[in-house]
């Protein structure tokens, strides 16, 4: 006797395999065009290139793209899109700061915005379809939305004091920032991804900015000048538990965390080198304590570093909760309405 399988349950089989094999070509899609090792992009003016690729240890150092820019024209704000396919960056490359994307392959140079102003800082949102960045078009620094098609999308700040570096936490649901607001030199501050609910999470009269949330968006790394020098600082993500990871006399900015969460990678004055340091570890010293990357003496004047790790990327997917179902979750919410990318 033959048994007919119900419709809905051969339409979810169905789908089912669909998914899988299309979640099977997105990673083999990935393995080819991101890197397939954990990977370190920085900024560095050399000849033969101005963005660079290299291991968490060193090796295996490589440009990415020569764009033959000018030692003031240095890309800054490097981002690794989460799936680690393209990178984002600012640099004045024709007289003018903005904001451009290229593959990870180095190729395929394209320009986000093209404003008089000044477009700078990009962080990607988890799904790597839009951007928030930082400009001055309406006469104030503020931070905008950007698709990665380039649209220029809706403030998110609108305040009067000038608002700075938003970092995009990886969850999707709130944007940290440095900002200008109260009598402070800046703050970091926290908001809802859509501008709403800010708030002061520092409050101090130092300078505290590049804020960088951690990979499961508990916690913030950022460099604060309230002791005199930039030393590394972690806090809870409503600003409590404040820990100074670098209390000695060097200036440690530019913080990323390594995709796991346990490293930091971040530039060390006075020479501006690229360094790593465990995430909640204080070291006094970063190039004694931690480790000055050995790139040579020729490699001072390096900047902005971001880390991506491929056995990290995740798919993103949210559900009426906001929350970020796994993979099996939103397969079942097909046909419900539920799963919705953004």
């Amino acid at each position: 006797m033959q048994h007919r399988i119900p419709f809905a349950t051969r339409l979810v089989f169905s789908v089912t395999t669909f998914l899988i094999g299309s979640m099977v070509v997105a990673s083999g899609a990935i393995a080819q065009r991101a890197p397939e090792d954990p990977t370190i992009v920085f900024s560095s003016s050399q000849p033969e290139g101005d963005l660079w690729l290299m291991d968490p240890d060193s090796a295996n150092l490589r440009p990415l793209i020569d764009l033959r820019l000018k030692a003031d024209e240095q890309p800054l704000g490097v981002r690794w899109s989460p799936d680690g396919q393209r990178v984002a960056f600012h640099t004045k490359l024709d007289g003018n700061i903005d904001i451009y994307v290229v593959n990870a392959d180095g190729e395929k140079l394209k320009r986000l915005t093209n404003h008089e102003a000044e477009d700078s800082w990009p962080t990607w949102h988890p799904s790597g379809q839009r951007l928030a960045f930082t400009t001055n078009r309406d006469g104030n620094y503020e931070i905008y939305t950007l698709t990665a098609n380039g649209n220029v999308g809706v403030n998110l700040t609108n305040d009067a004091a000038p608002d700075r570096q938003p970092d995009w936490s990886a969850d999707g649901r709130m944007i940290a920032f440095a900002s200008k607001r109260g009598r402070t030199i800046s703050d970091v501050y926290t908001m809802d991804a859509s501008g709403e609910n800010p708030l002061n999470l520092t409050n101090h009269r130092g300078d505290d900015s590049y804020p960088r949330w951690s990979p499961n968006s508990q916690k913030i790394v950022w460099t604060s000048r309230r002791n005199g020098t930039g030393d590394l600082h972690t806090m809870d993500a409503n600003g409590e538990n404040v820990k100074n990871l670098t209390p000695g006399p060097r200036c440690n900015f530019d913080p990323a965390w390594s995709p796991d969460g346990t490293m930091l990678v971040l530039s060390d004055a006075p020479f501006v080198e690229i360094a790593v340091m465990e995430s909640d570890k204080v070291v006094d010293d970063v190039r004694a304590d931690g480790k000055v990357l050995p790139l040579g003496a020729e490699w001072q004047g390096s900047r902005s570093p971001d880390w991506f790790d491929p056995d990290f990327v995740v798919p993103y997917a949210v559900s009426p909760g906001k929350k970020r179902p796994l993979t099996w979750s939103w397969i079942k919410q097909l046909g419900t309405g539920i799963y919705r990318p953004e």
